[in-house]
């Protein structure tokens, strides 16, 4: 992982762009500039993003960590942070699928795979969302694997803020159903007490990915 660590780097670092060149970046960018705790609600519901809010709040939080730092720098960072832990938990999760030396390979993968560097230089919301994306994944096959509950609570929070970035990240619900069936198959008939665990840890994500109508509600109820 150091490795990746170091090189995920020196590839993002010089490359950095502070400034909006792709699709709705312009916006993003007008937004940050103005957008504030108070004003939250107004802001987000009188552009188009509602379906982003989570990208939003992030940028909130962003601003008030780094105070010093002028907006267009703090987006660039979210994009640069987020990449990274994208690729820690990516290494994470292949390493649970099979062994150290993949996971090495496959994070060496994603670092030259042009969609994740272009995302982790620029101002998108895409790094926080394939980090949520696959934080969700990794939480629920761990719950799968290791029998612990609490972790599809962090698969459903994982994924129902993901759903906040992109509504799309509902498409991913049939990975869910795959190791589902698949750890259902290799289990057998042999462990029906432990099959009543893993229909509870499925059926817990639902609650838990109710999270991004809480927010939009949330942040729509200033205007009703």
């Amino acid at each position: 992982m150091l490795w990746l660590t170091i090189f995920y780097f020196l590839s993002r670092l010089p490359f950095l762009r502070a400034y909006p060149v792709y699709y709705d970046s312009f916006e993003y960018t007008r937004i940050a500039q103005s957008i504030t705790f108070t004003n939250f609600s107004s802001i987000i519901t009188s552009s188009h993003q509602p379906i982003h809010t989570f990208y939003f709040l992030t940028i909130l939080f962003f601003k008030r960590i780094f105070l010093f730092v002028p907006t267009n720098i703090s987006l660039v960072l979210i994009s640069l942070f987020f990449g990274y832990f994208t690729l820690i938990v990516w290494y994470l999760f292949v390493k649970k699928l099979a062994n150290q030396k993949i996971a090495f390979w496959a994070g060496f993968l994603l670092l030259l795979f042009p969609y994740f560097f272009r995302a982790n230089t620029n101002i998108l919301y895409e790094s926080e969302l394939l980090f949520l994306q696959i934080s969700a994944l990794f939480f629920f096959l761990k719950c799968l694997k290791e029998n612990k509950l609490f972790l599809v609570l962090l698969a459903g929070l994982s994924w129902g803020l993901s759903i906040s970035l992109f509504t799309g990240s509902l498409l991913i619900f049939p990975v869910f159903l795959l190791f589902y069936s698949l750890l259902k198959r290799s289990l057998g008939r042999s462990a029906n007490w432990r099959m009543k665990r893993l229909k509870v840890s499925l059926g817990g994500l639902s609650p838990f990915s109710l999270v991004p109508l809480v927010l939009f509600g949330l942040s729509c109820s200033s205007l009703a």
